[in-house]
């Protein structure tokens, strides 16, 4: 969703940056999230999610993600205002909601 929404206005690489940026101040308080800090999210396949997010419980892994998820709106509202920010967390909140992610 990343690639599609967020992409086209800020392009790939600051993209990138962003969640990159946002793993790293979230990584202290859920290192598992470290990785994301060297791998782009882009390249993140199942097998590397698995092997880096396995071994977390679910409710750990439901806060660290969903702290992630606020550092990066935290990020992408800096670079962007409302243009963007409040309708896609509305939508990526659904999604997630949907996928049993953040209930």
């Amino acid at each position: 969703m990343l690639d599609d929404r967020v992409a086209p206005l800020l392009g790939k690489v600051t993209t990138r940056v962003l969640v990159q940026g946002a793993a790293r101040r979230v990584a202290e308080k859920y290192p598992f999230l470290h990785f994301l800090e060297r791998i782009p999210y882009t390249e993140v396949t199942p097998a590397i999610a698995q092997e880096q997010l396995g071994g977390q419980s679910p409710q750990e892994l439901k806060a660290g993600l969903n702290a992630l998820l606020e550092e990066c709106f935290a990020g992408l509202k800096e670079l962007t205002g409302d243009l963007i920010v409040t309708p896609l967390h509305d939508e990526v909140t659904r999604q997630l909601q949907h996928m049993s992610i953040l209930q």
